[in-house]
């Protein structure tokens, strides 16, 4: 009986060891095949590890490349902006400057409008004048008609023993001319001084002196409008007929200052 106990211990216990070496043996062989799997799961992350690191080098060129592109593109856009302000700060002083010379072209086209004007209201008093000076003064007995002016010759020994100037009918004709057309003065050009009479004249009177009064005195006429002009020589006087000098002074002045 104990012989049949100790042997059946033995098959239990060797029956046991078996089952434990089996149960061992797979537990051995599932965690070489979990280590095995474990290994190739390790080996695909750090290839996936590997190429996340390549990428994300490539990412920081390309992010650098960029921050490169970048900072050319703000400073060329910095010197465009300059460069257009330059332009347009450049336009805006061509356009003032237009503006000022085509401002300055009116005002000279003005002014060249009123000195034209000007000269065609002279031009139109001597006409008128010329026209009321005859038939008594003509270019044949002594007018002549210069650039601005109307001159009339006085012969010195054909006036200067008259007794009556004012009944001559080539005075009383420039006293009327000057009465009827506005704006002209008359200028006597002669000796009027002892200083200047010519010696062949000496005891003579001076005819330009004589000629003054009778326009301001005899015939009236303002002394503003007639005026006696100085020469060398009595022999003969000139009479000029011209538009009001002070009158064209203040016109040219208010042109000018336009």
């Amino acid at each position: 009986m104990q012989t049949n106990y100790m042997r059946l211990s033995y098959i239990l216990c060797t029956l046991f060891f078996f089952i434990s070496s089996l149960v061992v043996g797979q537990k051995k062989t599932d965690l070489i095949e979990d280590l095995k799997a474990l290994n190739e799961l390790v080996s695909r992350k750090e290839d996936e590890i590997n190429r996340l690191k390549k990428s994300l080098v490539g990412q920081e060129t390309l992010n650098q490349t960029y921050l490169f592109e970048i900072d050319n593109l703000k400073s060329t856009n910095t010197a465009l902006m300059k460069r257009l302000s330059n332009f347009t700060s450049q336009s805006v002083s061509n356009i003032m400057n237009i503006g000022d010379q085509i401002e300055s072209m009116r005002v000279l086209e003005k002014q060249d409008r009123a000195l034209r004007s000007l000269l065609t209201t002279h031009d139109s008093l001597l006409i008128e004048a010329v026209k009321r000076l005859a038939p008594a003064v003509t270019t044949s007995n002594g007018m002549r008609i210069t650039e601005g002016e109307i001159e009339i010759e006085i012969p010195y020994l054909e006036y200067a023993l008259k007794d009556s100037l004012q009944l001559d009918g080539r005075l009383q004709r420039v006293d009327s001319v000057l009465r009827a057309v506005p704006n002209l003065e008359l200028s006597i050009a002669g000796a009027f001084n002892v200083g200047l009479q010519d010696t062949l004249n000496q005891t003579e009177d001076l005819l330009a002196p004589k000629l003054f009064e009778l326009f301001t005195t005899s015939f009236n006429l303002n002394p503003k409008h007639v005026r006696l002009e100085p020469t060398s020589s009595n022999d003969t006087i000139l009479l000029r007929i011209t538009p009001s000098k002070s009158d064209t002074y203040r016109y040219l002045r208010a042109i000018l200052k336009r």
